[in-house]
């Protein structure tokens, strides 16, 4: 949890258990309404991402990242899998966050394939939650190295199979958040993205 900014701050619930080759991907917990998803999914280049019912892309300008957000309902227990052969090749786990004095807002996200240095100011007037999000597709049982940026806290992680990361941090509003998973292998692809408190 992070200090309160004009009352809204940001808590971290928790992250399910790595699900491999399945249909769905279990949640840490049953979702309260307004809580926030964000699945980080790795599958096969010889695979196409489909987005699951009621989410939306972390980065929707490119055909590759899977990992995608959703504001919870309430009473979801899982999140379907974003890929077209969820069975075949590919690994998922789902994070899941409360705003606290507010709802959350997808503010801004960024890609970088390779994986790169990459920073952003965080929105004004609210806290912010940055997620970095990073896979290797398409290389089934070899993972790779990585170094996690110092701020942030690693949520879950796959070194093996299709591999990927999922982590966090917590930022005030207007601040500078900066994320890069090294080494830079020409087939890591990340995604930062950061949320509001509305």
């Amino acid at each position: 949890m992070m200090p309160a900014s004009s009352g809204k701050r940001w808590s971290y619930l928790g992250v399910g258990s790595i699900a491999v080759n399945s249909s769905t991907i279990p949640f840490p917990a049953t979702a309260a309404a307004g809580d926030l998803a964000v699945l980080v999914y790795s599958h096969s280049t010889g695979y196409t991402r489909v987005l699951p019912s009621g989410y939306s892309w972390l980065y929707s300008a490119n055909t590759v990242p899977h990992h995608c957000y959703k504001v919870c309902a309430g009473g979801e227990t899982s999140a379907p899998s974003p890929g077209n052969s969820p069975t075949l090749d590919g690994r998922g786990a789902v994070m899941l966050f409360r705003a606290i004095g507010g709802t959350p807002s997808f503010d801004s996200s960024y890609y970088d394939a390779p994986a790169a240095s990459r920073s952003a100011t965080t929105p004004a007037g609210s806290p912010a939650l940055v997620i970095g999000a990073s896979a290797r597709p398409g290389v089934i049982d070899v993972g790779f190295q990585k170094t996690v940026p110092g701020d942030y806290v690693t949520a879950v992680e796959n070194n093996t199979g299709l591999a990927f990361h999922g982590g966090y941090r917590f930022a005030q509003p207007s601040d500078t958040a900066s994320y890069f998973i090294g080494p830079n292998y020409s087939n890591i692809r990340q995604v930062m993205a950061c949320f509001a408190i509305t």
